[in-house]
């Protein structure tokens, strides 16, 4: 089976992903520089975490199989 060509800018939705963070502080007219850092960071722990929960279902789905 042939599939359509995959682009990585659009397979990883790299638009929403760059324009995800939105800092206060810029709102506010005064951009806090760490503002950005902290929510990078904190999004990132939030997609891990996400990960974290995905593969902790896969075992527990595994585990479930191989018990029957």
């Amino acid at each position: 089976m042939k599939y359509p060509p995959i682009h990585y800018h659009d397979y990883l939705k790299l638009d929403q992903l760059l324009t995800a963070n939105h800092p206060k502080s810029t709102e506010h007219g005064s951009p806090a520089h760490d503002e950005k850092l902290f929510i990078t960071i904190h999004q990132i722990y939030e997609l891990w975490f996400q990960q974290s929960l995905f593969e902790l279902e896969k075992v527990q789905t595994l585990f479930r199989s191989e018990e029957h």
